[in-house]
């Protein structure tokens, strides 16, 4: 069984540096279950000269690709496109591996939960924090009458045929994520939540920063799709009260952190 391990970034030295760091924990053991993927989009800062020297030297079996690309989606079809794995998931730029995670444990839950034909993917808690603050977004089962993110992006393992064979949308800024998952309620597959977690990201995305090109890409992926009516409207429904009690949340977690406490 391998497992590949994507990470997209464009001049983003620093947050590279956390991810990679984060990935010294995966020792001799268990080196041979993953793989790294990096896709670069032509960065201008040091990540190129840096990447060029690091995968000389690092243990991991590692595949580097720098060329432009027309987004971050396009990037994420070219490390699955590149990827050797059975099963790949996302660690982007400033994304890390959380330090407490037994291996041994998630490729058993790998094991388990991916063998069915029906499942495009499992779906793990990710913790989600910056220096401030932190909060545990904990995987949920996603029906076609409620759609949404089964978990955050980053906490989803694929099975990587399903990925290669139903790309991301490049022509979406922020929701080609959500699209993957409602394509594969299309197919009839499902996202197998499971209570495990594996990765950390950093608290305050675009998706966070952007609620209407949220709300607008999110329902038009709904409306596209070939559910019926009913599951249309009630999905629509629930992501347009979901949005919103996001949007207070996130706003006032970043009260919370302006104010300093």
């Amino acid at each position: 069984m391998l497992v590949s391990i994507i990470t997209v970034t464009r001049n983003d030295f620093d947050g590279l540096n956390k991810t990679l760091d984060s990935l010294k924990q995966i020792n001799h053991t268990f080196q041979s279950y993953f793989e790294h993927i990096i896709v670069d989009g032509l960065s201008s800062d040091q990540t190129i000269p840096y990447l060029n020297n690091y995968i000389k030297s690092t243990v991991l079996k590692t595949t580097f690709i720098s060329e432009r690309d027309n987004g971050i989606y396009d990037a994420m079809n070219k490390g699955v496109s590149a990827s050797k794995g059975i099963y790949c998931f996302f660690l982007n730029s400033g994304d890390i591996i959380d330090n407490d995670v037994d291996f041994n444990n998630l490729l058993e839950v790998l094991k388990l939960n991916l063998s069915e034909s029906i499942v495009a993917g499992i779906a793990l808690n990710v913790k989600v924090s910056n220096e401030h603050t932190s909060y545990l977004v904990e995987s949920r089962a996603v029906k076609k009458w409620r759609l949404r993110m089964p978990t955050v992006h980053q906490g989803i393992i694929y099975k990587t045929l399903y990925l290669f064979n139903n790309k991301y949308d490049d022509s979406l800024r922020i929701c080609s994520d959500f699209k993957s998952v409602v394509v594969a309620l299309d197919q009839n597959l499902f996202f197998k939540n499971v209570n495990a977690q594996f990765t950390i990201l950093t608290f305050g995305g675009i998706s966070s920063q952007k609620p209407f090109l949220l709300l607008s890409e999110s329902l038009s992926i709904v409306l596209k799709s070939s559910l019926n009516i009913f599951y249309k409207l009630t999905s629509c429904s629930f992501i347009i009260v979901n949005v919103f009690l996001f949007q207070i949340y996130f706003r006032f977690r970043s009260f919370i952190k302006k104010i300093g406490l």
